[in-house]
């Protein structure tokens, strides 16, 4: 191998650069900051380094065509041609490797690149002219790869990464083995490098960090295109054998058309969770997707209701009562009781299904039939009558689709469909038409529909017209949210797999997707962990698809709840504070009569916009090393996100669950403050704070020791110079968000507000200032104000009161 110097690289103009690193003889070498990657032209073998280490290398690859699978192990595929070419494209400047190989008669392509401004590689394949006969036989060649590449070599090194988390399941990102407990997490999430076992096979390719003992250096490996088609299978190492991680097309593809290409992307960054975002940015660009789009989403906006799993109207009304008269109800409870409820979200209780009547309809297996209007014994006068009789827009469920269906033409409907077997054998329905949804979508904007909510994707994705072909899967998901996006409506999503996740990069109308398992109230903490969704969220927020918790009961006791079980919820307050901290949706779950107002206004104003953070909450990088390693960070879970107002960042440090305490460093909250900024914390988890506090020794953060009940949410408040600090509403989760604050201002020796609010809404507002500092202590008591808006929705609050503030 030829090394080409970094600090020469960097020194010359792109062109003269990449111009010099093509002059090493068979070898071309791209660096930039802290990756570099090293070709060998004459076998296609490669390197990457990260901070100077060599941390990944080159394995075997692979192509099947033909019916025969040709290999660089037996040089079977034999090198056609190399080139070396500089370019650009949405993502940014690149170095390219170019290789052609002959695979029998068919065409094979590798390329390398280095993207110069992003320290990321992409490794690729493509089939120029296309490839024949290419599926593996057998039940589980859905599960294994046709044409492997880019494929590394795993082994134990003095140099390289020491621990990794692996955001890949099936259902939601915040499986079991995802949570802060090591207990639940086992042995595929996360661990020490190399892992033991990695989650492998069928549309489970994720986002894969690997990082240095710290977190520090971090490189993420993830499919860069061809989401759906692009897999990856592990072999753990042995004390005789180094181990191989390898990604490539999908097994049971039957064929590749012309130019089909797919990639492998490592994106290298400083920061766990930063890396992460940094990777995400990465594939929005190169998908086209506007990273902002969620924030349209009148759903991730107002207060909700959901009727999900888990929650008291899922498979149940009130006592003889309908759905349609049981909804209308509670419309009216919500209102006399000043519940500002602005959504609610339909799960599959209220379209027509198959196969079966009942209770056993929840069944995912029983497909949709009719989903355009209800279920006659459901809402009998429809669903246009019920979004005139209670207002509220609609968050409606979905799922796979029945051989029954009226849309197929099959059925005497008007649109085709393809009749196929899924995973499980059974034959279900896969619409094929840009027209069938567009029509879909029409009509439900009729009946208020603001966002589709499509379960089970992972029942639809796994039907054989999709398993056996490289192009339909992505044809049912972008037909599907295009249509959606061009009527101004959203999509979210649930039981999926990290396919789903990548592509919405290409999806303008996802906004949201759903993070943790069904919402059921605590069962002895068997099934309890829906509100743990801290490292998960991680993983939403890097692709700006907003992290939807499950809906949550605000009042323990639900006489009359659906579910077999003498179940309670001691965490209600938990619930509601971890939902309003993910940025999510905010829904409650409870029995009409049984609301708890008190818990549930703590996450919005009097008109139901939520008071949110601007950006999720998500898992410390400390805790992330601690989880894989079992040190270096807090026993317990450690959250933090921030608001920001007028270049002044007010951050949120959220403790659920903590075994023994911990020190939270500013530098925990990946915020870089001015060494001259002053910083006060309040407290205001369970109960309102009446002060606020210095930071502990070395600006620390001391978290104590909590379990769920007595969770603790921090809130860091800057000093101005004049000595005044903007507390904010101390009775909200989050005190101080850009929903509520507009501004604020030092001016002189006083502070000022400016609020955004509801007419005839009242709220208390607190401040501090440091020259009242209790003598022998480190506490400021808070000065507080109550204030109640006026016509115009918006006023001024300073520690001695509040004014009217008129446009």
């Amino acid at each position: 191998f030829c090394f080409a110097k970094q600090e020469i690289m960097a020194a010359l103009h792109p062109i003269k650069w990449f111009a010099c690193v093509f002059a090493c003889l068979g070898l071309s070498t791209a660096t930039r900051s802290s990756v570099e990657l090293q070709v060998n032209s004459k076998d296609g073998s490669f390197k990457i380094l990260v901070a100077d280490a060599p941390w990944l290398s080159s394995n075997d690859f692979s192509v099947r065509s033909e019916g025969k699978v040709y290999s660089t192990s037996d040089n079977s595929l034999l090198l056609h041609n190399y080139s070396e070419n500089i370019g650009m494209d949405a993502v940014g400047s690149y170095a390219e490797t170019r290789i052609a190989w002959m695979a029998g008669e068919t065409h094979f392509e590798t390329f390398y690149r280095l993207y110069d401004h992003t320290s990321a590689v992409v490794l690729g394949q493509t089939f120029p002219k296309g490839a024949k006969d290419t599926a593996i036989s057998g039940s589980d060649a859905h599960n294994q790869l046709s044409s492997v590449f880019p494929s590394f070599t795993v082994s134990e090194a003095s140099t390289g990464p020491s621990a990794f988390t692996n955001w890949a399941s099936s259902g939601v990102p915040s499986a079991s083995w995802m949570t802060s407990s090591p207990e639940q997490h086992g042995i595929r999430g996360t661990g020490t490098w190399p892992p033991s076992d990695l989650e492998q096979g069928w549309e489970m390719a994720g986002a894969l960090a690997i990082y240095d003992k710290t977190g520090n250096n971090t490189a993420i490996l993830s499919p860069y295109m061809a989401f759906d088609t692009t897999q990856l299978t592990y072999k753990a190492p042995t004390d005789k054998d180094s181990g191989v991680l390898a990604y490539g097309t999908r097994g049971s593809i039957e064929s590749f058309p012309m130019g089909y290409q797919s990639a492998v992307c490592i994106v290298v960054g400083n920061g766990i969770r930063k890396t992460m975002r940094k990777w995400g940015l990465t594939l929005m660009k190169k998908g086209g997707k506007n990273p902002d789009t969620w924030k349209e989403d009148y759903s991730l906006r107002y207060l909700g209701y959901t009727t999900d799993n888990g929650a008291y109207y899922y498979y149940n009304t009130e006592p003889g009562l309908n759905y349609q008269d049981t909804i209308i109800n509670l419309k009216k409870y919500t209102v006399a009781e000043s519940i500002p409820i602005k959504w609610i979200l339909y799960d599959s209780w209220f379209y027509a299904k198959s196969n079966n009547t009942g209770h056993g309809m929840m069944d995912p297996a029983h497909g949709c039939l009719n989903w355009s209007d209800a279920d006659p014994n459901i809402f009998p006068s429809g669903l246009r009558y019920m979004y005139t009789a209670t207002g509220w827009p609609v968050v409606a469920h979905a799922r796979a689709w029945a051989k029954e269906n009226v849309y197929a033409t099959q059925n005497g409907g008007q649109y085709p469909f393809a009749m196929g077997v899924d995973l499980q054998n059974q034959t279900i329905a896969l619409p094929l038409t840009d027209s069938f949804w567009n029509d879909l979508f029409d009509e439900a904007s009729e009946w208020g529909c603001l966002q589709y909510q499509q379960d089970w994707m992972y029942t639809q994705a796994g039907q054989s017209t999709i398993i056996d072909s490289s192009t339909a899967g992505r044809q049912w998901r972008m037909q599907m949210t295009n249509a959606l996006a061009l009527k101004g409506m959203r999509f979210g999503f649930g039981g999926v797999m990290p396919a789903d996740w990548l592509m919405s990069t290409e999806q303008q109308a996802v906004t949201n997707g759903r993070v943790s398992n069904d919402y059921h109230a605590n069962l002895g903490d068997s099934g309890a962990l829906n509100w743990d969704i801290g490292v998960a969220s991680i993983f939403c927020w890097a692709l700006s698809v907003i992290p939807a918790k499950d809906g949550y009961w605000t009042i323990p006791e639900q006489p009359g709840h659906p579910y077999k079980d003498n179940r309670t919820e001691p965490y209600g307050v938990l619930h509601g504070a971890v939902a309003t901290l993910s940025r999510g949706p905010v829904s409650p779950a409870d029995k009409i009569g049984l609301f708890n107002r008190t818990t549930i206004m703590r996450s919005c104003m009097d008109d139901g916009t939520v008071l949110q953070p601007d950006i999720p909450a998500t898992a410390i990088d400390r805790q992330l090393v601690h989880m894989a390693t079992g040190s270096g960070g807090p026993d317990g879970a450690v959250w933090s996100t921030y608001t920001k107002i007028d270049e002044m960042y007010y951050n949120h440090i959220f403790v659920p669950q903590l075994k023994e305490e911990f020190a939270v460093t500013m530098g925990d909250l990946d915020i870089d403050y001015s060494a001259d900024m002053k910083l006060l914390i309040i407290e205001n988890g369970v109960h309102p704070p009446t002060q606020a506090s210095d930071l502990g020794e070395h600006d620390t953060i001391m978290a104590k020791t909590c379990n769920r009940s007595d969770f603790q949410l921090y809130h860091t408040v800057p000093v101005f110079a004049n000595g005044w600090g903007f507390v904010g509403e101390i009775d909200k989760f989050v005190p101080v968000s850009q929903a509520r604050v507009r501004s604020i201002s030092f001016p002189g020796t006083s502070v000022s507000a400016q609020l955004s609010g509801v007419p005839n809404e009242t709220i208390r507002v607190s401040f501090v200032h440091v020259s009242t500092k209790i003598a022998g202590e480190s506490t400021y008591p808070l000065q507080t104000v109550t204030c109640t808006f006026g016509e115009t929705g918006t006023l001024q609050a300073t520690p001695q009161g509040c004014n009217e503030q008129f446009e």
